[in-house]
């Protein structure tokens, strides 16, 4: 193969690369533009105090299919999770199902600081700045990120 046309195919190559990563990064963009507008619909403002808690109609923990709330160290306990979001706020109220979900998408990575929220996700208070952990310090094998609710 002459060597412009080997040229031609690599920086093909380069930017079919490029033009995939931009699209997948312009639809995890709008992905999560959704999802940040599905969020604030959800949610109702602290008052003050810079902490956005979930709103949850009815009483009732809120999410994923089932509604269920994770049972946290093998005690029997509710719990649901908080995270500090790129804005540096604290997001509250999450079921361990939702957090698994948002893990998926890509939207979490393992610098993401979180903590557990012992009790039902819609009495959920943001916990204190010494309980957040970073995700790789709670699950070291990425692969089990929230299948579990871990102890320290």
């Amino acid at each position: 193969m002459a060597e412009g046309s080997r040229r031609a195919l690599i920086l093909a190559a380069v930017c079919t690369s490029l033009a995939v990563a931009a699209s997948s990064a312009a639809l995890l963009w709008l992905h999560r533009r959704r999802l940040r507008r599905d969020l604030d619909d959800a949610e109702g403002e602290g008052v003050g105090d810079g902490v956005r808690r979930r709103r949850v109609e009815g009483g009732g923990a809120e999410g994923g299919s089932n509604g269920r709330v994770a049972k946290g160290g093998g005690r029997g306990e509710e719990s649901s999770w908080a995270y500090i979001d790129p804005r540096d706020e604290v997001q509250v109220g999450f079921t361990l199902e939702e957090m698994r979900q948002w893990y998926d998408l890509g939207y979490f990575k393992k610098d993401l600081k979180c903590a557990v929220v012992r009790g039902p996700a819609n009495r959920a208070k943001a916990p204190p700045m010494r309980e957040f952990y970073t995700l790789a310090q709670w699950f070291p094998d990425q692969s089990k990120c929230f299948t579990f609710v871990p102890k320290f």
